[in-house]
């Protein structure tokens, strides 16, 4: 802690101390108000603690760190937390106080269970409830549950407290602005136990987030709703119950979300059924609904709108009962639109499959193939937006904004049109915030007659209904082949329309203009096939069911007014990777395209360039494999003039074993890019990369520091490549005929490999089998085990293991595919290439130049060896043959040694050998070190990260 802010802070709450003590009796009537307690004590408190609690410094709504509410309560429902503290983004909130009256007692389970749900909804690790009086710390990793809510206070504190120094402190140290900014309630939950689910009442993993939870909640609902429905209405198919569950649960979730926002004055859900049907009141409520913010939820449905639809009433009532927000861990008010899209995102990885009496929920087979669904994180978004979208509108006006288009053409469940949006929001506000922009903020507009702001109470400014929806309809576009994904996306685009909205505003709105609350969305986000155009149809006779799988689309026709003013003014987006394709699809693909590669994130790459603008962005995060994967080449060099900015942010989703990278792309060509890496959440600059670099190295490069860039340059141009002197082949696959019986021809996998040595066998080869030719050892060869060994203790690094086998070793072995053969056609000596294969300056550059850092399974086929650059020795310059002719006899010295130290009995005897290999291997190095010209300061680097 800064001691002069805190002592500063700890006088004036102690001053607040005194204040209560001396009025204890006034501050403790029942007729005392909660919002006097909150004006008189708990805001100061805060305030003293650092936090711009009235929002001094910043009129722009979106970028306030406290945000408060009145106290709000309709129909007997509160649903809102009385403050929110944000983060430094101003988006994520760190924690919740909920304020009490100081008369009542806040040790009650429904107060903490309230304070809880706003908690475990946004994700965050702790909120407080106080009155002031008294303040309770609550841990809100887990689901609420009001029988069990009173055994999540962390801490307790009693407002004498705030007057002694150390207790104070420990309030200080935790929730002062400068500690929560550098992470003190991540420490502080780091060190909470995690309670044993028997001792905290939690059943049914209590201990998930509310993500996983809810997505849970929702698949169980589903499938019971599914099996339901086909009971009673045998003739539906899987996608006909796939589409009437989602579109059932989907209403009901958006009811929660106008009663939890306030924007519906009365509850609906947990009163359907009060006085009728449940199914019946559902359908009536949809009508009504549907008449107020039409949208496509609300929209009649072909079969559960149906008259003739049967519905069981017990199954739907529990279903409703289960969504209704009464007692309900989920509090859609505090739950982030985002997150809900990411709960939406897995949701349609599952479909319906049918048999005559039965309805399954299961995975659909290429999200089974994937090993799941996986949602792009929020900062990851954010960071493609911010540098794509947000560079486009800096300094732009409203009206010059509005003449833009942003598009994700395989935008899934929205999560980046999600992302775009609350962009655009975010500047708009902050535009006409300025004091210079106040005036046109609050002006009627031009074409709608209405005014882009209202007023808040203290006198900022929020963009109005009008203006959200504006800006929706003008700029934000998507694309994407899944129907039923299109749907979510348009609903999670509607629920962020609606954030800021409350029963009194969305009522004057729509009195005001007689139009529905929510536009349609049809002319936007659109079903199609992003890849293939419609002449894929031309002149084929093409099935009903194949044109529905290929669903061709041409953008000028979905969207001309776009394509006429020439295209989109930015694409972002998580392109699908690696994506089935039929055969067709594949052929019309490569015709199209022509780089050597139908994989689908290589293609929609080159599609958003080509339907972007001259001067557009394009933002992508794809595998890391484009940067260096021969496959990737062409596709590499078709986009190397655009690149503009390259992060390597390693494995986003931790159960996906892929890295990934983001680019972004300039359709103005330039001759650098900008080079970063990942750390946690954050994004740091590595600094600025030549293309040439790129087209030198064959691949992008990243990750990498200037002088590390130097070092490559300086290995890659010192002679000539392991390709050009060797020939590069796996041994075979015969595993089938490996027996143990020890006659016959030793078989060799990788395994057997060391460094120098051949250790042993995997099995034995009858010598009358028939075996591949490359199965066989030739003279003057290296093996070279296939897999790559990637250490990561105490720095990543790799670790090429070979060896140069006896010529009795090589007749009598035979070599299995996780074997590579290198046959030396040079003059250059084997055992010099073998020094270099195992040197730190080669290990070190193929990790960066070849591998690009990777920590995915590398293998040494020719592609990887054929790259590696070989200092060639010069037989006729005497200092470079003496140099050769050194690393030579050191090798095979090594070789020896090493040998000899596999005999070793002794720890003594073992540990004196490996003294003499590591004095030996130093030598090696530093004579390859002189051979590649690398400085003093070069040599130290590498010695410093191999």
């Amino acid at each position: 802690m800064t001691e002069g802010n805190f002592h500063a802070a700890f006088e004036r709450v102690s001053e607040l101390v005194r204040d209560f003590q001396k009025n204890e009796k006034i501050y403790q009537a029942p007729d005392y108000k909660e919002e006097w307690v909150r004006k008189n004590f708990i805001d100061k408190f805060w305030i003293a603690l650092g936090w711009d609690v009235n929002n001094e410094r910043q009129h722009n709504p979106y970028q306030r760190e406290v945000r408060t509410e009145e106290n709000v309560k309709i129909g007997g429902r509160i649903r809102k937390a009385d403050y929110a503290f944000l983060a430094a983004n101003f988006r994520d909130v760190c924690f919740f106080v909920e304020a009490k009256k100081t008369a009542l007692n806040i040790d009650n389970a429904d107060d903490y269970f309230r304070t809880i749900r706003y908690g475990w909804n946004a994700q965050t690790i702790v909120s407080i409830l106080t009155d002031f009086e008294h303040l309770r710390l609550l841990d809100c990793r887990y689901k609420p549950d009001a029988h069990t809510a009173l055994n999540q206070v962390t801490k307790k504190f009693h407002y004498t407290d705030y007057a002694d120094a150390e207790k104070f402190g420990e309030i200080y140290d935790l929730f002062s602005r400068r500690a929560v900014l550098d992470g003190a309630l991540e420490k502080f939950a780091a060190n909470l136990p995690k309670p044993k689910a028997a001792r905290r009442g939690l059943s049914g993993g209590g201990d998930k987030s509310v993500d996983e939870d809810f997505l849970a909640e929702l698949d169980e609902l589903r499938g019971e709703l599914a099996q339901s429905f086909k009971n009673h209405n045998p003739q539906l198919t899987g996608d006909d119950l796939t589409e009437a569950t989602q579109r059932t649960i989907e209403r009901l979730v958006f009811m929660r979300f106008l009663e939890d926002k306030l924007i519906e004055p009365e509850a609906i859900v947990e009163k359907l059924g009060a006085h009728n049907s449940a199914w019946v009141n559902f359908v009536s409520q949809s009508k009504r609904l549907n008449a107020i913010y039409n949208g496509i939820i609300f929209m009649p449905h072909e079969i559960i709108d149906n008259a003739n639809f049967v519905v069981d009433e017990k199954v739907f009532a529990r279903a409703r009962e289960r969504l209704s927000h009464t007692d309900s861990p989920y509090d859609f008010n505090s739950l982030p639109v985002h997150i809900l899209g990411s709960i939406y995102e897995r949701f349609l990885g599952k479909v319906i499959t049918t048999t005559d009496e039965r309805a399954r929920v299961e995975e659909k087979p290429e999200v089974r193939k994937a090993g799941g669904v996986y949602y792009t994180p929020a900062y990851v978004v954010r960071y493609i937006v911010e540098n794509t979208v947000g560079k486009i509108i800096a300094g732009q006006s409203p009206d010059e904004i509005a003449k833009m288009r942003f598009a994700d053409i395989a935008c899934g469940s929205g999560s980046f049109l999600l992302g775009v949006f609350d962009e655009l929001l975010r500047y708009h506000a902050a535009y006409y915030n300025e004091p210079a922009n106040r005036a046109e903020a609050l002006a009627a507009g031009k074409r709608t007659k209405r005014a882009a702001c209202v007023e808040n109470a203290d006198g900022s400014l929020r963009l109005s209904l009008t203006k959200r929806k504006e800006i929706l309809l003008n700029n934000i576009y998507g694309v994407d082949l899944d129907a039923r994904a299109i749907e979510v996306a348009q609903l999670s685009l509607l629920l962020k329309l609606l954030e800021d909205e409350t029963a009194a505003s969305a009522k004057g709105r729509q009195s005001e203009t007689r139009e529905t609350l929510l536009p349609s969305l049809d002319k936007n986000i659109r079903h199609g096939n992003s890849l293939i155009n419609r002449d894929i149809l031309d002149g084929r006779s093409v099935e009903r069911d194949e044109e529905r799988e290929l669903c061709p689309m041409d953008f000028a026709q979905a969207f001309p007014e776009v394509m006429k003013r020439g295209g989109f003014d930015a694409i972002i987006g998580n392109p699908p990777y690696g994506a089935a394709l039929t055969a067709p699809a594949r052929k019309h693909l490569s015709k199209a395209f022509k780089i050597g590669t139908t994989d689908t994130a290589a293609l929609m790459m080159l599609r958003a360039i080509e339907l972007t603008k001259p001067a557009a962005r394009v933002g992508l995060i794809v595998p890391k494999s484009f940067t260096f994967s021969s496959t990737w080449e062409h596709t590499r060099s078709a986009l190397l003039d655009e690149i503009c900015v390259l992060v390597d942010v390693g494995k986003v989703w931790k159960d996906v074993k892929l890295e990934q990278v983001i680019c972004v792309f300039d359709k103005t060509p330039s001759t650098h890019y900008q080079s970063l890496k990942r750390i946690d959440e954050s994004f740091v600059g590595l600094g600025k990369v030549k293309k040439e670099d790129a087209r030198h190295f064959n691949f992008y490069v990243n990750g990498l520091s200037c002088s590390e860039i130097h070092i490559g340059r300086k290995v890659l141009n010192a002679g000539v490549f392991l390709g050009d002197l060797t020939e590069n082949k796996r041994g075979g696959m015969f595993q089938s005929l490996i027996g143990e019986s020890k006659e016959g021809i030793k078989a060799v996998g990788g395994k057997q490999l060391q460094r120098l040595c051949l250790v042993g066998q995997k099995g034995f080869v009858r010598g009358d089998e028939q075996l591949p030719p490359h199965a066989y050892v030739k003279p003057n060869s290296l093996l070279v085990q296939n897999i790559v060994a990637h250490i990561t203790n105490p720095i990543d690094r790799i670790k090429i293991i070979a060896l140069i086998p006896s010529p009795e070793e090589a007749k009598d072995i035979v070599i299995l595919d996780t074997v590579n053969q290198l046959f030396n056609h040079s003059n250059q000596s084997s055992m010099y290439l073998l020094a270099l294969l195992h040197c730190k300056l080669i290990n070190w550059y193929v990790y960066r130049f070849i591998y690009a850092k990777a920590i995915r399974t590398m293998h040494f086929d020719a592609p990887v060896s054929d790259k590696i650059p070989v200092c060639v020795i010069d037989f006729l310059n005497k200092a470079d043959k003496t140099r050769g002719d050194k690393i030579v006899r050191f090798t095979k010295q090594l070789s020896r040694i090493k040998k000899q130290s596999l005999e070793a009995e002794t720890a003594r005897e073992k540990n004196i050998y490996q003294r003499k290999c590591d004095a030996l291997t130093e030598q090696i190095d530093t004579i390859i070190y002189d051979l590649y010209e690398l400085t003093e300061a070069e040599r130290a680097l590498v010695e410093s990260q191999a």
